[in-house]
């Protein structure tokens, strides 16, 4: 039986467009295709900040169930791309945690 909305598709072709639009901004404004860790933490850039920046949390952030998948806990990801600046921190780095 689906149990899903008759709107899915639509809702996630959405979510897909908004995306893409957001980076396309960011790509255009950094030239990357990747986030760049540019938040300082007492004059340092911090290595959580793969993980959230600005008080983010991004493996706890959720949109609803239509509108994003489960977590994975156990994914990892690293980035291609980094900041172009003088002294600019290595790509981000984000995978599993101890959970302490």
């Amino acid at each position: 039986e689906d149990d899903k909305s008759p709107n899915s598709f639509a809702y996630g072709a959405v979510n897909l467009a908004a995306f893409l639009a957001n980076a396309m901004v960011l790509a255009i404004q950094s030239d990357a295709c990747d986030e760049h860790n540019w938040q300082e933490v007492a004059g340092r850039y911090a290595i959580s900040n793969s993980c959230g920046q600005e008080g983010r949390s991004y493996q706890d952030e959720e949109c609803g169930e239509v509108f994003s998948c489960p977590v994975d806990p156990d994914m990892e990801m690293t980035a291609v791309t980094a900041g172009s600046q003088i002294r600019a921190p290595p790509p981000f780095t984000c995978e599993p945690g101890t959970g302490a």
